[in-house]
């Protein structure tokens, strides 16, 4: 059973992490946030962001990501992961350029 207390911790850690990862670029945190997107954990489960967090992080080299991702994978559509990588892409875009 999951009490209040877990679920405003798991909410603190996803703020937390989405700081890490959007502020500092800092992969091992891009991974964490994929992993909390995945298992629903202290935001809506959301397959496609965590894939784009995952695949983030595991383009930076974090070993876990790249073990993680397979899995990720075998729960979307062919449509999913392409809109999950077309955020990813996005997302690595220096601000003001569109990525393709």
């Amino acid at each position: 059973m999951v009490s209040i207390a877990d679920t405003r911790s798991d909410a603190e850690a996803v703020r937390l992490l989405q700081l890490a990862a959007e502020k500092h670029r800092f992969a091992p945190a891009e991974n964490h946030l994929g992993a909390m997107y995945f298992a629903g954990r202290g935001v809506p489960k959301d397959l496609v962001t965590a894939y784009m967090w995952i695949s983030l992080a595991a383009d930076s080299g974090v070993q876990p990501a790249q073990k993680l991702l397979p899995t990720v994978s075998q729960s979307l559509t062919a449509e999913q992961i392409a809109d999950a990588k077309l955020k990813a892409q996005k997302w690595k875009s220096p601000p003001g350029i569109e990525a393709r």
